[in-house]
């Protein structure tokens, strides 16, 4: 029998953690620390803030919060605060967030078996690794509907918290089958000015440290729930690419394919951002002497976009 993809990826991840990769991670700590402080004085923020207040008082660690008894609790609000200002960390072709799904998990599990800063970071660069490989795979088709965070955070908060629970191959392969289960997200949110895309963050963090911290107590879940029949790529992705999830498995770490945000704005933008200020820079506030602006970027398309497929883009002219 073929190699379930859920069983190699826990394989592949299996692999030690180099001291850079886990210096990297540490970046990403910080950086989502940030966006979830600056995040937790918002409005959505502070009602998830609230809403967590309600339970009582506990080990596990909220930003800008009192600590909580559960860590489902926790990584609920944590997940939610990390995307409120639009700066989390994102993977280009995967076009997901990991940071604000991986690290809520990974907080609370270190939190729970009280882990070390090396095993900690271990565990982000895991739980990337895997969110990541599955934000590649579903596909582009995949995009319009759902959200990636979303749908493929499950996966990277169990990695993250397997690694830390010590999850053996099996019970990881099963954490692997109740994540993906879980997936869920559609981009309705977009559409109305709601508090839902934080949500999204938050449950997949959330769904993700459930699955792999039943596995550890011996329940199971289905092996192949990404290539089988009824399985995620057949009930959610229209043109998945199942190659991707192991492809590469010599290569560095996906973390390091991740990049900060300089702009609180989606990463497709960043560039008529600078754009802008480099005109005001040059111009002023009142650039008379430019009749129009050409905006030439790429497109959804093209973060699946490798040697075999040709680059797209969308571009756009805005006259003054």
């Amino acid at each position: 029998m073929t190699t379930s993809l859920t069983r190699g990826l826990v394989r592949l991840l299996a692999r030690p953690v180099d001291p850079a990769t886990r210096s990297r991670a540490a970046l990403h700590v910080l950086d989502w620390l940030g966006c979830a402080a600056i995040g937790a004085a918002e409005p959505v923020g502070r009602l998830l803030l609230d809403w967590t207040a309600r339970a009582p008082e506990g080990e596990f660690t909220t930003i800008g919060g009192s600590s909580v008894a559960t860590p489902e609790l926790a990584i609920r609000c944590n997940g939610g605060l990390g995307n409120v200002i639009e700066m989390d960390d994102i993977h280009k072709r995967a076009i997901l967030h990991p940071g604000p799904v991986v690290l809520p998990a990974a907080l609370s599990a270190a939190q729970e078996v009280d882990a070390p800063a090396d095993v900690f970071l271990a565990a982000v660069v895991r739980g990337y690794d895997a969110q990541i490989r599955l934000g590649i795979a579903v596909g582009p088709g995949h995009y319009a509907n759902w959200h990636n965070t979303s749908t493929c955070g499950p996966f990277g908060a169990a990695a993250s918290t397997g690694s830390l629970l010590e999850l053996d191959e099996e019970e990881l392969v099963w954490a692997f089958g109740n994540a993906a289960t879980q997936a869920s997200g559609p981009w309705r949110c977009r559409h109305e000015h709601v508090m839902t895309k934080q949500l999204h963050s938050a449950r997949a963090a959330e769904s993700g440290y459930l699955a792999a911290s039943l596995a550890a107590r011996g329940f199971t879940g289905p092996e192949l729930i990404l290539e089988g029949e009824q399985g995620f790529f057949q009930a959610m992705c229209p043109d998945p690419l199942p190659d991707r999830v192991l492809s590469d498995c010599d290569g560095q770490w996906k973390i390091w394919e991740t990049s900060f945000k300089p702009w609180p704005a989606c990463r497709h933008a960043h560039a008529a951002i600078d754009a802008a200020l480099e005109i005001r820079g040059r111009f002023g506030t009142a650039p008379s002497s430019i009749a129009s602006i050409h905006i030439r970027t790429y497109s959804d398309a093209m973060q699946f976009c490798d040697r075999q497929h040709p680059k797209t883009t969308l571009e756009a002219k805005f006259s003054l």
